[in-house]
């Protein structure tokens, strides 16, 4: 049987832990790993870089209680809540949002990050082995 696709976060929570009971990762995001160290660790291992695009994404909220809600959609998915917590657990996720993000000139909260793509390849052994002939 195929699981169902997912969307976004939930895809992450699953991929990093399918019985998804609460666990997660701390350190999901390494601080100070940008685009220099992602292509030395690429090319360290054998890939040849043929592009590297570095976007900062930035997504305001309408509103404090949308940001709340989304927040909530997304976290809900790694953690078991009991229903009595909910509220709580909502609170304290968007005070913790709040402390690492900002608002926009107009009051919104916005959700900022920073995406790296990378197109790498691989070459194949027999092709390095040709051109060393």
């Amino acid at each position: 049987m195929t699981p169902a696709p997912l969307d976004g976060h939930k895809s992450v929570v699953e991929l990093l832990h399918p019985d998804r009971k609460g666990h997660y990762v701390i350190d999901l995001y390494i601080k100070d790993f940008g685009v220099e160290k992602y292509k030395n660790l690429l090319e360290k291992i054998g890939f040849k870089i043929i592009e590297i695009v570095e976007e900062e994404r930035r997504i305001p909220y309408m509103t404090d209680d949308l940001c709340r809600a989304t927040l909530y959609g997304i976290y809900k998915v790694g953690f078991e809540i009991p229903e009595e917590k909910k509220e709580e657990f909502k609170d304290d996720a968007l005070q913790s949002f709040m402390k690492t993000n900002a608002r926009t000139e107009d009051g919104k909260l916005w959700y900022f990050a920073t995406d790296i793509s990378i197109l790498a390849m691989k070459p194949k052994k027999d092709s390095v082995s040709r051109r060393r002939k």
